[in-house]
Formats: structure tokens, sequence, C-alpha cells
């Protein structure tokens, strides 16, 4: 190693380049280049929560952090690689991914304010989200599902059950490939017409509210209990109904209702 494996690392500005794979023991980045000539993975061995602070600056080399990264404030661009299967908490700042796949496919990510803008592609093991935006051209598949509670979708969600559950209000302005959405508290509001898998078996449970505002979905199935609210001033298309509860403000397309 260049670094002893006890030494911390700070870096506000300047360039920091590695010359081979190190390990340190944290990695708190303000500012700065930090990058290599060969691909290099930068690895920190403090297993305490983020041991990787990503608060501005531009990330080339490979991060594989033991007790997870964070980023809380300024602009951090990830053009290398997230390697770790920990997680990755956004409480604030602006993370970018350059390209496609730049986070490890078994992380799980967290946001509650901020924003994360995926560049490309990219497949991760779980989302969480309670505020912030997500953003991006890319689309982003999270293999064990999606947990929104507050927030902005501006990117595209690839597969992974949605679920939408309390405190706050979601807006889903990209379009959601899951086969399955369950609102079972809080609200979800489309923020244009077809944001819904065309096929998804869509559930309005508890106290949730799902808000066409003024567009049409089409959706495989829906079903309402409780307490659920379905509003908006578009249409709402799906080819069985299973109203167990609730109430209807919206429009409802042609379909089979079932009891």
């Amino acid at each position: 190693n260049i670094v002893a494996d006890t030494t911390g690392v700070l870096l506000s500005g300047g360039t920091y380049s590695l010359g081979g794979n190190d390990t340190i023991h944290r990695l708190q980045m303000s500012g700065g280049l930090l990058t290599s000539t060969n691909a290099s993975t930068l690895s920190t061995s403090d297993t305490s929560n983020a041991s990787a602070d990503l608060n501005g600056g531009t990330v080339d080399v490979n991060i594989n952090s033991a007790g997870g990264v964070r980023s809380a404030s300024g602009t951090t661009t990830l053009n290398g690689k997230v390697t770790s299967a920990s997680s990755f908490v956004i409480q604030g700042g602006n993370v970018i991914t350059s390209g496609s796949d730049n986070i490890a496919d078994t992380a799980t990510i967290s946001m509650t304010s901020g924003s994360l803008t995926v560049g490309g592609n990219e497949t991760i093991g779980f989302f969480s989200q309670s505020g912030g935006s997500l953003l991006g051209s890319g689309k982003l598949q999270a293999t064990s599902g999606f947990s929104l509670t507050g927030g902005t979708i501006t990117a595209n969600l690839g597969a992974g059950n949605l679920s939408v559950n309390t405190p706050g209000a979601t807006t889903l302005n990209g379009t959601a490939d899951s086969a399955s959405v369950i609102v079972w508290n809080g609200s979800l509001l489309l923020g244009a017409a077809e944001r819904l898998n065309n096929s998804a078996n869509v559930s309005v449970r508890n106290s949730g509210l799902l808000n066409l505002q003024g567009f049409n979905e089409t959706v495989g199935t829906l079903t309402t209990s409780n307490n659920a609210t379905i509003s908006g001033t578009g249409t709402l298309t799906a080819s069985t109904y299973t109203p167990n509860g609730g109430t209807v403000n919206a429009n409802l397309g042609t379909g089979t209702p079932l009891s």
C-alpha cells in the first residue's frame, strides 16, 4: 500500500492520484480530483457508518468502502465505480454518475435530500427515497425493489416492485417498469401520461392516494381497499377492477369489474 491502512485522506482541492490499488482508513472528499493511471481501486477499512464521504469533486477511481458511501453536500461526479455492496446514503448534495453500472449491483441507495443523476442504466439491490430528486437520462433498476416516501423521480425506473408509503408525496415524472405497484399510504402523483407499466398490478390500500392529476394511465389490474383514494381529472384504464373499499374521484376506462 502507498498509504497506511490506518491513515485517513482529506481531499478538498487539487489532484490525488493513485499509482495502484490502495487501502486507507477513511476518505473525506469535498473537492478536487481523485484519479489514477490504471483504473485503480481505493478501499476504506473503517467499518463504521460511511467511511467514504463524497461531498464534492470528481472521482475517477473505483471506491470499495467497508463502511458505505455518503453524500451530504456539494456536487460529486462519479466516473469510477462504487464496487462495495454496502449502503450509499445521499443526505444532500448532488451525485452524478457519468455512465452505466457505476454502483455495485447489490448496493442499497437511500436518499433523503439532494439528488442522484444517473447518466446511464444502473442496477442496484434496493432503492429508498424520502426526499430529493432522482434525475438523469438512464434507467435505475432495483432487484429488491423501490420504497418511496417522498421526493421527485424524473429518471426512469426499471424492474423491481414499487412500494409507496407514508409520510410524504412522491411525484413520478419518469416511467416505472415495475410489475407490482402498491400505494400503502402516502401519495403517488403521476407527472405525465402513461408513467406505469401497462401490465402492472396496482393496489391502493389503507389511506394511500394515487393522483393521476390531468393524465391518462393504463395498467394491468387495479385493486382498492380501506380508505384508499384515486383522484385526478385523467382516466385510469385497467383490464380488471377490484374495489374492496376506498374512493374513486377519477375517471375509469373500460375493463372488467370484479367483486
